[in-house]
């Protein structure tokens, strides 16, 4: 059918919009929505840690700026990624909660300071 047929296509495009429905397909299996999460018993999210972790990341992060959050990802893999191999999923994710935490903890130091 027309599914199967641009499934497979996107398999093999590397371009346009064929590589956008990859990424998605590969996204969509990495972590979970934010609907299983919130809906997720206990004993669910442990099968979900990553994605538990980017939902407590989202919460943390509210009421910081769009700059702030724009950069926070470099910043979280510069401070606490300390190799130039790829990082898991799961040593990002744990980088970018204490890069907020690291971020919220100066901006309480400057705050104190004026």
């Amino acid at each position: 059918t027309e599914d199967n047929n641009e499934e497979e296509s996107a398999d093999h495009d590397t371009s346009g919009n064929g590589a956008a429905k990859q990424s998605n397909k590969v996204r969509k299996s990495v972590l979970p929505s934010y609907r299983q999460l919130t809906s997720a018993t206990s004993t669910a999210l442990s099968f979900m840690e990553e994605g538990s972790i980017l939902l407590e990341c989202a919460k943390n992060a509210e009421g910081m700026s769009g700059r702030c959050l724009r950069r926070l990802p470099f910043q979280s893999h510069a401070l606490f990624i300390q190799s130039n191999e790829p990082a898991s999923l799961r040593e990002f994710v744990d980088a970018l909660l204490d890069g907020i935490e690291h971020e919220q903890e100066a901006t309480r130091t400057l705050n104190e300071s004026i």
